[in-house]
């Protein structure tokens, strides 16, 4: 386990209190649930914001909860139990994520 999949799962229990309501209030106004008007193939619980730029904002909460609140396999998202949840989340190995940690470099190309 790296200390960035360390992060991501504290991400995700973070994202678990504020689906629950457990969550203080600042971080339930943080994070928008998402009510689609029609359906969709992907349904995503929460609302991203979108950062201005393609660096500054795309590090932050806002922006990464609901992205790695996506990566998580549904039979882990639809818990309903704190503690069941943590030890779900603990055996997790988190996978796609599209953050500039996660990206590969390529020799003369960049990266990927």
């Amino acid at each position: 386990m790296t200390v960035h999949q360390n992060h991501l799962r504290g991400v995700a229990l973070e994202m678990f209190k504020v689906k629950m309501g457990c969550s203080p209030t600042f971080m339930k106004n943080i994070f928008q649930s998402s009510t689609p008007t029609y359906k969709l193939r992907t349904v995503t619980e929460f609302s991203s914001s979108y950062p201005q730029t393609v660096r500054y904002g795309t590090e932050c909460i806002s922006f990464m909860g609901p992205k790695t609140w996506s990566l998580l396999p549904s039979h882990i998202a639809n818990l309903t139990n704190t503690f069941d949840f943590k030890r779900k989340v603990k055996e997790w190995i988190p996978e796609g994520c599209r953050c500039r940690l996660c990206k590969v470099y390529v020799a003369d190309i960049g990266f990927m």
